[in-house]
């Protein structure tokens, strides 16, 4: 399971939801702030990952380039 984050195009309100890789094209998440009919959420792409490259001889570091 991983957690998603949706936003309301409307009110820019967030809500974070728990489900499956899966089910990612199947789960519809409407906003409860916005008043009137319920508006579908749009999940958020967050860019920042736990990923990082540590030490020397990377792109960074100039690795790519021949010298």
């Amino acid at each position: 399971m991983v957690t998603y984050l949706y936003r309301c195009p409307k009110c820019d309100s967030t809500k974070e939801v728990t489900h499956s890789i899966a089910d990612c094209d199947k789960v519809k998440i409407f906003c409860e702030e916005c008043e009137g009919p319920p508006l579908e959420m749009e999940r958020v792409l967050e860019g920042g990952t736990g990923f990082i490259l540590k030490g020397k001889r990377w792109a960074r570091d100039g690795y790519s380039n021949d010298k």
